[in-house]
């Protein structure tokens, strides 16, 4: 790598990010910052530390990003992330409103505005911001699983299905997508794709209690009484206070 390269440095954070690797994700945005001091690395690094639960450090990044650019989107969005982490959602909303008055297409503050709206059971508003966000092209596998989630409380089940199809195929091997799925199966009464989904989503975590539990109830009431126990079994051993 070229140490004088910022650039290549972002990237490997970000790859490492990807694949869940905050620690190295976030010594590599740490070097990207020794070089060039700017709003954007800056924003990355206070969305990681928020997502991470560190509010102090995310706090620290908003205040030198206030001082980089302080009516810029970065500065606006990671203030409003802060916020909402607070739960003081009505300044949340205002950075991010502010945001997009200056950029109607500033994907990250739009989902972040949705992800807002949703706490405060705004679902319509929250689908709307969503819904652009895909649009935009910048939809990925967690935001198609959370619309999908939108979807059903809403009893739209079609197109909460048709979402979380999408979040497996940009993410396949997350379980969160066939465990959420699984349970929209449920919901429609098709226990032969909730069983496949609840093998796929137990091959890539198969330490989930719940979907152990869940496995097992589809496995009893087809007489399979072994495989019903074995499943029951593990997840007492996984969780015994709640299987």
């Amino acid at each position: 790598i070229d140490p004088n390269a910022p650039a290549t440095y972002r990237a490997r954070a970000e790859a490492f990010y990807a694949k869940g690797d905050r620690k190295l994700a976030l010594k590599e945005i740490d070097r990207v910052l020794k070089f060039t001091w700017n709003a954007s690395a800056l924003r990355l690094r206070g969305e990681w530390r928020l997502s991470a639960g560190d509010i102090e450090g995310a706090a620290s990044d908003v205040t030198h990003i206030d001082k980089l650019d302080p009516d810029g989107t970065s500065s606006l969005v990671l203030r409003g992330a802060l916020a909402a982490r607070k739960q003081d959602y009505t300044s949340a909303l205002a950075d991010f409103d502010k945001a997009l008055v200056s950029n109607r297409q500033a994907t990250i503050a739009l989902r972040e505005r949705g992800r807002v709206y949703a706490a405060k059971h705004d679902d319509n508003k929250a689908l709307s911001d969503f819904s652009r966000v895909i649009e935009l092209g910048a939809g990925d596998a967690d935001l198609y699983r959370t619309r999908a989630q939108l979807y059903a409380a809403k009893g739209d089940r079609g197109k909460a299905m048709a979402d979380f199809d999408q979040a497996i195929a940009r993410d396949p091997d997350n379980s969160a997508g066939y465990f959420a799925r699984a349970a929209m199966r449920k919901a429609n009464g098709d226990t032969s794709g909730q069983m496949a989904d609840l093998n796929d989503g137990l091959k890539r975590q198969p330490n989930n209690a719940a979907a152990l539990y869940e496995r097992g109830l589809l496995k009893n009431g087809r007489n399979d009484v072994a495989g019903a126990l074995s499943d029951f079994d593990a997840a007492i051993k996984l969780d015994p206070n709640n299987a």
